[in-house]
C-alpha cells in the first residue's frame, strides 16, 4: 500500500532537517579549513558582542537532541514532535541573544533549507490530518 502524500511529504522534510543538521555540524572540519584566510578569521568571530555565551557542548547536545527529534518524528512519536517544536522555539528566541552569526554560504544555505523543512514538517505534524497518526501513540498508552 502507497502512503499518503502528505506522510511522504513529511518524511522528506524531517530528513531534509536532520541531514542540514548534521551538515552544519561537520562544517567546521570540512569546510573551514578549505576557505579562504579572511573568511575563516570571520567565522572565527562568531558570538561576538553576545549577550549570552553558549559553550560549545551545548551546541552539540542541541544538534543531538535535534537529529534525536527528527528520528522520532520521522516514525511519529508524539514527545519527538513536541521536542521538535521546542527546539525551533528555543532556537527562534535565542538566535538575537548569541550575537555576531558569520556562515559560509553553504551553511547558510543548509541552515535556511532546514529551518523551512522544519516549520514545514511542523506544520504538517500539528495542523493536517498526520497530527492523528502521532496521536494515536496518546490513545495507546
Amino acid at each position: 500500500m502507497k502512503p499518503p502524500a502528505t506522510q511522504t511529504l513529511f518524511r522528506g522534510l524531517i530528513l531534509v532537517s536532520a541531514i542540514s543538521c548534521l551538515c552544519l555540524a561537520l562544517s567546521r572540519w570540512f569546510l573551514w579549513p578549505i576557505t579562504p584566510s579572511s573568511t575563516y578569521l570571520a567565522l572565527s568571530e562568531n558570538g561576538a558582542d553576545a549577550i549570552f555565551h553558549f559553550p560549545v557542548w551545548f551546541f552539540w547536545m542541541l544538534g543531538l537532541l535535534w537529529i534525536g527529534a527528527a528520528v522520532g518524528a520521522y516514525m511519529f512519536r508524539l514527545r519527538a514532535r513536541l521536542l521538535l517544536a521546542w527546539l525551533v522555539a528555543f532556537v527562534l528566541i535565542s538566535q538575537p541573544l548569541r550575537g555576531l552569526v558569520v556562515q559560509t554560504a553553504l551553511e547558510a544555505f543548509a541552515g535556511t533549507a532546514g529551518t523551512l523543512a522544519t516549520g514545514g514538517a511542523l506544520v504538517l505534524a500539528y495542523f493536517t490530518p498526520l497530527r492523528e497518526r502521532f496521536e494515536r501513540e496518546r490513545k495507546i498508552a
